[in-house]
């Protein structure tokens, strides 16, 4: 009887042989989309945290600190190159009031922009500031320390000090400019702090 099987199987090996490689590989593929949808039920359904604040939040006015670049180097990159921080430093929703006559921005009085920079460096600490979602213009924070300039608009920050008022100057130490070459006039900083009702003229 056993050597009747034996023959049986052997007569028939190459289709047996197809049939159990055709079903492990079913049953390999089986297992693998089986592990894959375990792996985490909620990868394909959940937003990350950080989308998702960036989607559900929209700031009017923002200040983004530029990453890894010395305000010197971010002068030379085009302002849509530059790799800004993904949270701002500051938004409309610490504002109070932003005087568009002088640039000088009222702060709420539990902002601190010195504790938030932490450190400015002799060379300033560039910055863009962003209306709308479209970035504007190039900046830099700078300290009161430093002998070097800088030709674009910056603010200054004074360590171990709470500053709820800033001002956002032309230039460091300080620059003339009209009205048609200040991109601190853009129209549209005008625009989206006039939208949230910040703006004071």
């Amino acid at each position: 009887m056993c050597k009747r099987t034996i023959l049986m199987f052997k007569s028939g090996s190459e289709p047996m042989k197809s049939f159990v490689l055709r079903k492990m590989l079913f049953l390999f593929l089986l297992i693998l989309v089986l592990a894959c949808s375990l792996e985490n039920p909620y990868k394909s359904n959940r937003i990350p945290v950080s989308s998702m604040k960036n989607h559900e939040v929209s700031n009017h006015f923002a200040i983004f600190l530029v990453k890894r670049e010395q305000t010197g180097n971010a002068i030379n990159i085009k302002i849509e190159d530059l790799q800004l921080e993904t949270q701002p430093v500051l938004t409309d929703k610490d504002l109070k009031i932003y005087k568009w006559k002088d640039h000088s921005l009222e702060l709420r009085k539990d902002f601190d922009l010195s504790g938030l920079l932490d450190y400015v460096p002799l060379s300033g600490l560039p910055f863009v500031v962003v209306a709308n979602d479209e970035r504007v213009y190039l900046g830099a924070f700078w300290t009161p320390i430093s002998s070097q300039t800088a030709p674009i608009p910056s603010v200054m920050v004074l360590p171990m000090s709470p500053q709820n008022t800033i001002h956002i100057i032309a230039g460091y130490p300080d620059k003339t400019t009209n009205s048609q070459s200040d991109p601190r006039s853009d129209q549209l900083i005008y625009d989206a702090l006039k939208s949230v009702g910040k703006l004071k003229e």
